[in-house]
């Protein structure tokens, strides 16, 4: 007897997710940041795995010496830098939020945009979402000096978070 084994895939190309990414300006940590939009959209963020940048590896500045190998493993340790994120999904609306904080231990995740703190990334099914509207309460929010749409381009692409 042969058996045969059959292999599905799920293909999410024809989606028809919308992507917004809402860059937030504030002095508040992202923990506390991510406890005032969890009371404001009566959701549930929650923190989830660092999201992990590979630094551009520095050439050393001395001459090479003895202690080499010791230096390279302790580059390798801190040649990341990592960025908290928060996660929440909406199973009735079918939108995925997530906080993302730009300034991380060592670098910064998106360098055109140094002086946003953190950002809210959305996918959702087109037309779901209100974004006046969240813009507006964000920026009601007491210590945000400013949330603005970064525009066309959504952050979640970017860092292809799946998890």
């Amino acid at each position: 007897m042969s058996s045969t084994t059959k292999k599905f895939t799920l293909d999410d190309e024809g989606e028809n997710n919308e992507g917004y990414t809402i860059g937030i300006i504030t002095s508040l940590p992202v923990y506390t940041l991510c406890w005032h939009i969890n009371k404001l959209l009566t959701i549930n963020l929650v923190k989830i795995k660092d999201f992990e940048i590979p630094l551009k590896k520095q050439k050393p500045k001395t001459a090479p010496g003895l202690f080499d190998e010791v230096e390279e493993e302790e580059k390798d340790k801190t040649n990341v830098s990592q960025h908290s994120i928060y996660k929440y999904n909406d199973e009735s609306l079918y939108v995925n939020y997530y906080l993302v904080e730009n300034k991380g231990s060592a670098g910064i995740l998106w360098p055109e945009m140094k002086k946003v703190t953190c950002f809210l990334s959305l996918d959702a099914v087109p037309g779901e979402l209100n974004t006046q509207e969240l813009l507006f309460s964000l920026n009601n929010i007491e210590s945000v000096e400013m949330a603005y749409e970064t525009g066309d381009y959504c952050l979640t692409d970017k860092l292809q978070l799946t998890i």
